[in-house]
């Protein structure tokens, strides 16, 4: 979805201003609606009430989730409704999807092993969005949304989602600390909690001690957060003199690095521009300008992996060859390839096969921490999350709908894709992936298999046990640290990224791109 300034208007242009219209107007109308005369204690005081006579209620009737993204929420959501439908008996759980299901493309890789390549599409978010803001405009819409494409904090500051921090406090079987409470934290929104995300996911940072060099890795080794610029300022003497090819950043599997980390860089440093509190934007003081400035300075130094190329990078499919990768300094890890990186310092230390897990870690490679933006947060974002609409007919139901997606059952679901916010549930996931491996069963068709469980794996238990212990341990100093949720918002993410390569292509200076977004961003929020 696109922001334009220009006279001519194409249909999704079209679509894109109604539905400013109508968030305006349901801002306008909640603002009138909401605190008219009230002070934030009285408020506080009344929506208590009004949610401990809820939660007194019984669990009946029918609710519908409503989710763009059919490919993440679906089958996700499907065992969740079989679940609740079968504890509370005469409920009703319907789910909507609208997104295409993907394209599937099959390629055969070099050593005759075949990869699936999945694409998607947001061209119906715009669509999708306009009918789920009149829907809520017209005082209906479903009980429940996942906050995916949907703008969320323009649905919180307009009154149309529920603060569940209510729901939270007023319900005795809700304990916080169950769960992950700076991942609930990191979404609120002026103090309110109206999204709860099920899963996270992060990225960490590795680099090669080899290429650092001893100085540099003896400075690396030295805290376990860094931002990106004092990261890469510790090895730019050592690379300014290596003629090895080597690149300063590396992520797996993508190709165009430089979009990749401009894209992370600016999305972790967003509220160093904008302050989605009060809707305000500061692009103009400066530090923007010096942001596009060193960064281009580093491409043009060939810092990344490839050089900026037309159209939106190029993802590359499969595996490819690790010995014949080009070297790195430092190296982006996802979250989920953690647990791999210590499994494989468990096989090397007592001489077992580590190919498997070459992908994810090398022999001269150290674990060196997360990355923090420029506010000392180290970021995360979350697959799954979910909200309710404020206009809701049955918030007590659809209320434990979402407890039971926060629940055990759930949180262990294969189908959860990011690290489960329950804290018992992720005990449970960290097993799964260091000392079991999941029971594959035959399929109604030859050639079928599904997963059934998980079992203990017997092999090289001692190192799996290890390898387990030093993950915990490790973690357990790592997610404190992940205070900053990166919610994306298309229309803002694709005005930065126009700005940006009008920048790096030589159309327009730091300062006038700075300038633009100023302009434009401001806009948009104003509206």
């Amino acid at each position: 979805m696109k922001f334009f300034f220009k006279t001519h208007m194409d249909l999704r242009q079209f679509s894109y201003a109604v539905l400013t219209l109508l968030l305006a107007a349901i801002m306008a109308l909640t603002s009138c609606q909401n605190g008219a005369g009230q002070n934030s204690n009285e408020m506080d005081s009344k929506q208590t009430e009004e949610t401990e006579a809820l939660l007194a209620g019984e669990v009946t009737g029918e609710i519908t989730i409503s989710c763009y993204d059919t490919e993440l929420y679906k089958a996700f959501l499907e065992d969740a409704k079989v679940l609740f439908e079968a504890k509370y008996p005469g409920t009703t759980v319907n789910i909507e999807t609208f997104s295409s299901p993907p394209t599937v493309t099959t390629m055969e890789n070099e050593d005759g092993t075949t990869s699936e390549v999945w694409t998607s599409s947001n061209d119906g978010a715009p669509d999708y969005i306009s009918r789920v803001t009149t829907d809520i405009m017209g005082g209906k819409g479903a009980d429940i949304y996942a906050m995916d494409v949907l703008p969320y904090h323009k649905y919180a500051g307009s009154g149309s989602l529920s603060d569940l921090r209510y729901f939270m406090q007023a319900d005795p079987e809700f304990d916080i600390s169950n769960y992950r409470a700076n991942i609930f934290e990191g979404v609120k929104y002026r103090g309110g909690q109206y999204v709860l995300p099920m899963d996270f996911h992060f990225e960490l940072m590795i680099f090669d001690r080899e290429k650092a060099g001893e100085e540099a890795a003896a400075k690396l080794r030295a805290k376990n957060e860094f931002t990106y610029w004092e990261m890469t300022d510790i090895v730019k003497e050592r690379f300014a003199a290596d003629e090895s090819g080597a690149k300063i950043m590396d992520f797996l599997f993508i190709d165009d690095i430089t979009r990749m980390m401009f894209n992370s860089l600016w999305m972790n440093n967003l509220n160093s521009y904008i302050n989605r509190e009060d809707n305000t934007v500061n692009f103009t003081d400066g530090k923007f300008a010096e942001f596009l400035t060193k960064y281009k300075e580093q491409a043009d130094q060939n810092y990344f992996k490839s050089p900026l190329t037309e159209g939106e990078g190029n993802y590359i499919a499969g595996f490819a060859d690790p010995n014949s990768q080009i070297g790195y300094y430092f190296k982006s890890m996802l979250s989920y390839q953690i647990k791999d990186s210590f499994v494989y310092d468990a096989m090397a230390a007592i001489g077992k096969d580590t190919s498997m897990y070459s992908y994810t870690i090398k022999p001269n490679d150290e674990r060196l921490g997360v990355l923090v933006n420029d506010n000392g947060q180290g970021a995360y974002e979350y697959y799954t999350g979910f909200a309710m609409n404020s206009n809701s007919g049955n918030k007590k139901t659809a209320w434990e709908f979402i407890k039971l997606l926060l629940g055990e059952q759930m949180q262990t679901s294969i189908r959860l894709l990011g690290i489960p916010v329950n804290k018992t549930a992720y005990e449970r996931y960290v097993k799964q992936n260091i000392t079991e491996s999941p029971n594959y069963i035959q399929g109604e068709t030859e050639g079928e298999y599904t997963a059934d469980g998980f079992i203990e794996i017997d092999e090289d238990r001692e190192a799996r046990e290890a390898a387990l212990a030093e993950y915990t341990l490790y973690m357990e100093e790592i997610l404190p640290k992940l205070t900053y949720a990166v919610i994306r918002d298309n229309t803002i993410n694709d005005m930065v990224r126009g700005e940006f390569e009008a920048f790096f292509n030589g159309e327009k200076t730091a300062e006038e791109a700075a300038q633009e977004l100023q302009n434009k961003v401001g806009m948009y929020l104003s509206e």
